[in-house]
Formats: C-alpha cells, sequence, structure tokens
C-alpha cells in the first residue's frame, strides 16, 4: 500500500544526497526494515536488561558479507558489543544486515556456534560458486542475484510504460 500510492503518482526513483539513486520500492522496504531492526534492538535490549545479562551474540549464517563475517558467531562483553557496533558502517540488524544479536550472560551462556562451525560457513562462503567462467563467493553470488532481479524488475516496469502508452514497437 506504501507504494502502490506512490506508484500511481509517477515517483519511480528516489535520488538522496549521495548521489545514490534507488527505486522507489527498494527505498521503501529499506525504511521499513530498519525500522523494524531498530524496534528489534529495542525490545533485545529490554530483555537483556530484564534478565541481567551483560554481554551479547551475533548470530552467523553462510553466505555473509565481508565486513560482518569476521565478528558472526562470537560473543561480547556489553562493553565490546557497544564499541563493534559504533564502528560498523552497517550496524547489526540494518542495512539488510541478516544478523541478530543475542542477551547473554557471560561465562554462563554457551556460544551458539562451535569455532569449527564458524570456520565452516567462511569455508562454504569463500568456495562459492563459478557462473558463466567467474568465481563468487556466496556473498558475491546473492549479490549478483539480487543485479539480476532488479534489471528483471526494470524490463517489466519498462514493458508496463509501453504497454500503457501503446507503444507497440518497443
Amino acid at each position: 500500500q506504501a507504494t502502490k500510492n506512490l506508484a500511481d503518482r509517477g515517483v519511480r526513483v528516489i535520488d538522496y544526497e549521495s548521489g545514490v539513486h534507488t527505486s522507489l520500492e527498494a527505498a521503501v522496504r529499506r525504511n521499513i526494515m530498519g525500522g523494524l531492526g531498530l524496534m528489534q534492538e529495542q525490545i533485545s535490549q529490554q530483555n537483556h536488561d530484564e534478565l541481567g545479562a551483560d554481554g551479547w551474540e551475533i548470530s552467523a549464517h553462510t553466505a555473509c558479507a565481508p565486513d560482518h563475517e569476521p565478528i558472526q558467531g562470537r560473543q561480547y562483553s556489553d562493553a565490546e558489543y557497544t564499541a563493534l557496533n559504533n564502528s560498523l558502517v552497517r550496524r547489526i540488524e540494518t542495512l539488510n544486515c541478516g544478523h541478530k544479536a543475542f542477551p547473554i550472560i557471560l561465562g554462563v551462556s554457551e556460544p551458539q556456534y562451535t569455532p569449527e562451525e564458524l570456520e565452516e560457513m567462511r569455508r562454504q562462503n569463500a568456495e562459492g560458486v563459478t557462473f558463466e567462467g567467474r568465481h563468487y563467493s556466496m556473498y558475491e553470488a546473492t549479490q549478483q542475484q539480487r543485479k539480476i532481479e532488479r534489471t528483471i524488475r526494470k524490463q517489466k516496469n519498462r514493458i508496463l510504460v509501453d504497454e500503457s502508452t501503446g507503444d507497440k514497437d518497443k
């Protein structure tokens, strides 16, 4: 519904001061997901405080972005986590980050992942895939897939415009 009204009025691209151009759908999705991430962060902080936790564990997943791979799946004290998260360009749970931070009690809460499991995730990411003669890490492959999906959406929009204007040649 949020994008329908804007799309009906002809807004298709959002131009940011940084020079980045984003489709309307992507800008709205990013805004909604960012808001949900901030809400989840506040809920986690409340749970942390109510449980008397003194640390955080960052979840882990394969196909991790390079900026988060070294820090995923590890436990941090409150001070370490705050300093780490504030130092990141993409904070945990923001800007398409797939990680979550869970409150823990240091020395009591067992890590969810062993060092061997984290290394296996890193290895699988690096092993990646080869597509059309080019090697991609698993993360790079997901980014390439998203690029292809954006191109398809852009082409579909062109077709819709051409159909609505009656331009049969295009």
